[in-house]
């Protein structure tokens, strides 16, 4: 927890997500891209330039139902063991850089027994559900 220096947080089926800041390479607003055919596509992915970036479904690695994107929904880009991929959020919250008095002030509980999950974050009476992202890219590829 002490090398984090920053948090995205943002929702997945109406619960508080996060990330580490330092492995969120993008935040993509969808309605900007051109791209719903390939978004809609049975592999989905988006085109950066000349990179081609699987989209994983992320409601569906938790078990959640999927629902409709809005326009508040966005697009992570997370680069993990030099891998590229992006999942959709329903919408991004906040982006946090931590200070030592943000950091005394979060309670952090790691998670052992729940995958894609490294621990539950406690902030200003706010449980934030901190993503295992190197289980989540690795279980991508199945």
């Amino acid at each position: 927890m002490q090398n984090i220096k920053g948090l995205v947080t943002f929702e997945i089926s109406g619960q508080v997500f996060c990330a580490d800041i330092q492995d969120i390479t993008g935040i993509i607003n969808p309605a900007e891209l051109d791209q719903e055919e390939n978004i809609n596509s049975n592999h989905p992915y988006i085109e950066l330039g000349s990179v081609k970036i699987p989209l994983i479904d992320i409601n569906k690695t938790f078990g959640f139902v999927p629902k409709d994107r809005t326009e508040n929904a966005r697009i992570l880009i997370v680069e993990v063991k030099k891998e590229i991929i992006g999942f959709f959020v329903e919408k991004v919250d906040h982006v946090y850089s931590i200070d030592n008095e943000m950091q005394e002030k979060m309670e952090f509980t790691e998670c052992k027994r729940i995958l894609y999950l490294s621990g539950i974050l406690k902030y200003q009476k706010m449980n934030m559900f901190l993503l295992d992202l190197q289980n989540i890219n690795s279980d991508s590829k199945d």
